[in-house]
């Protein structure tokens, strides 16, 4: 998302959540835009495929010696970025090139120097394919090797069935996803993501299809439901999508966009680099005749976009306000702009059935999604984000001479990164702290000023942990890891976004409770859901639904801490003291 595009989001916001509107007003809209999507779909979905049978006319053209290679703008859908990607061209198959194919963010320590935006786990790399764009009818082909790490997916935009929007590809519908466990190896490879497998099998090859597709998602992949275990490595998506009535707010470059293409390898092992000790892997399409090619871009843009570095903004000390007090728990992210417009009425005291009701019917609109929504758009995943991962989250600030701590208890995960020999089943397979800068006034919004994962937190016999966030220079003396403290550097900005990411693979890797979307749905957990249920997760507390499972925030002055000395418990932080 741009910079320019940020601002005009924010300001939306504000303007969506100060408006005073009558419930019944509002539930009456709700249903306007539900008959408007039902009514739009069809014919959005002739568009569709009109866009994508000139695009094949044209590749089916080159490989008749008609067409040259570069693909003229006007078979691009309108809307595509050109700032992001331009210069279209179909590639044969015999000049494919992996290194040329993917935008590739790389996992790394957290650098205050240099951050990046979007959002992202510092512990996580993420492959995103480049160019995103092939017409219905294509088979998709991806080779790889299974990377040495604790968890890897991909991920692809669902088919295209004209009832769900994503603006600017980043606000939209969840996405068809294969887990580790469920991609097939090849004849005489290994799966090292299987329960008991061996991790450092070099025979470690696979091929996942996706064939491209328009009409009901969950009709063509009929797994393609929680907990997104799929029954083998064939699926269906759309490498095109509608930005329905969002894009002219986030881009305004047209109704049309590219889909998207994930690949995440979470903590890869320590000795094998950011790409997880394997090359990256090779791609290509097959048109239904078996000709194979590729269609790629200079997308240059895109990864000057994705990789733009620049220092943690430094800011004044900010004691916490009201809102994010000592009673605020956490709460649950249904999606990037649900959780935008939530965020700002729950920061400004603006949460009223009636604005929530604006949450719904914004959702609705811009997304398609929604509580009432038919599959897949009443899921928790949202576009961009990993299917198997849960995102629950709130707001902290860090005060002058002021330490804010965390309390838990870690669920059990396979600890992999040190090059454990056999993968091995647990509560859950990842887990992770992390604060972001989330201001919008800044270029790498949703930067990561800091992050600690599972096995970088120290737990005493019962699994329980003390996080304790500061300051370099308010940093309790007492505050050590021979003291049973995991100390992290708050960073210079104050305000920040606090986001835990709890990552299963049902049921081989998972346990209850847990907050997934199957115990923790839209309608209780979300705050804008029917039957929102603070007590499951808003309660600063050890009482909701995870227990001890969900951190309990400590705010208090670095000489109270300080006060605990050398041996303290769990139980021995002060809960909040001003």
């Amino acid at each position: 998302m741009s910079y320019p595009v940020k601002i005009v989001l924010f300001f939306l916001l504000l303007l969506v959540a100060s408006c005073e509107t009558p419930q019944v007003i509002l539930e009456e809209k709700e249903d306007r835009i539900q008959k408007e999507i039902e009514v739009n779909a069809s014919e959005l979905t002739k568009e569709a495929i009109a866009i994508s049978d000139r695009l094949e006319t044209y590749i089916k053209g080159y490989f008749q010696n008609k067409n040259g290679s570069a693909i003229p703008e006007s078979l691009i859908p309108l809307g595509v970025d050109f700032e992001q990607n331009k210069d279209f061209f179909i590639e044969p198959f015999e000049n494919l090139d992996a290194s040329n194919q993917w935008a590739v963010r790389e996992a790394a320590t957290v650098d205050l120097q240099n951050v990046k935006s979007g959002i992202p786990d510092p512990h996580v790399t993420y492959l995103l394919l480049g160019t995103v764009l092939a017409p219905f009818g294509t088979k998709v082909v991806i080779e790889g090797d299974y990377p040495y790490a604790r968890f890897f997916s991909i991920q692809v935009t669902a088919p295209f069935d004209g009832k769900s929007f994503c603006a600017n590809r980043v606000m939209g519908p969840t996405e068809v996803s294969l887990a580790d466990v469920d991609i097939d190896p090849l004849p005489g490879h290994v799966n090292p993501f299987l329960p008991g497998a061996d991790r450092g099998a070099t025979n470690r090859k696979y091929r996942v299809e996706i064939d491209l597709a328009h009409g009901d998602p969950v009709g063509l992949n009929p797994d393609f439901k929680p907990p997104y275990r799929m029954e083998d490595s064939k699926v269906y998506g759309a490498f095109l999508q509608s930005q329905g009535t969002g894009y002219a707010l986030y881009n305004g470059k047209g109704p049309w966009n590219m889909g998207g293409l994930w690949i995440r390898y979470y903590a890869p092992d320590t000795d094998k680099g950011p790409t997880a000790g394997v090359p990256l892997p090779k791609i290509h399409y097959e048109l239904p005749d078996g000709t194979k090619y590729f269609i790629n871009s200079d997308f240059s843009g895109l990864l000057k976009t994705a990789n733009l570095e620049q220092p943690a903004a430094e800011t004044s000390e900010i004691e916490p306000t009201a809102p994010i007090g000592p009673g605020m728990g956490w709460y649950k992210n249904f999606g990037i702009l649900r959780g935008s417009l939530e965020g700002v009425y729950q920061l400004n005291g603006w949460v009223t059935e009636a604005n929530m009701q604006k949450v719904r019917n914004e959702d609705l609109r811009i997304t398609g999604r929604g509580e009432f929504q038919p599959a897949p758009h009443h899921y928790e995943p949202s576009a961009t984000g990993n299917n198997y991962a849960t995102y629950i989250g709130r707001g902290m600030s860090l005060g002058r001479q002021k330490v804010a701590v965390l309390t838990g208890q870690l669920p059990t995960f396979p600890d992999t990164r040190g090059g454990t020999p056999v993968m091995e089943t647990a509560q859950l397979r990842y887990f992770s702290i992390t604060g972001y800068d989330v201001s919008v006034f800044r270029k790498t919004l949703g930067s990561a000023m800091h992050s600690v994962m599972d096995d970088e937190i120290i737990i005493d016999e019962n699994r329980k942990y003390i996080i304790v966030y500061s300051r370099p220079e308010d940093r309790p003396a007492n505050a050590t890891a021979e003291n049973g403290v995991t100390w992290v550097n708050w960073g210079p900005t104050s305000d920040q976004s606090l986001t835990f990411r709890w990552l299963s693979v049902g049921p081989e890797w998972e346990s209850s409770p847990n907050p997934h979307e199957e115990e923790l749905p839209y309608a209780t957990a979300d705050l804008a859901g029917s039957r929102y249920d603070e007590t499951l997760l808003g309660g600063n507390t050890h009482t909701g639904h995870l227990g001890e499972y969900l951190p309990k925030v400590h705010y208090l002055k670095k000489l109270d801490f300080e006060a605990l000395g050398a041996s303290f418990r769990y139980s021995d932080i002060p809960e909040w003291t001003d």
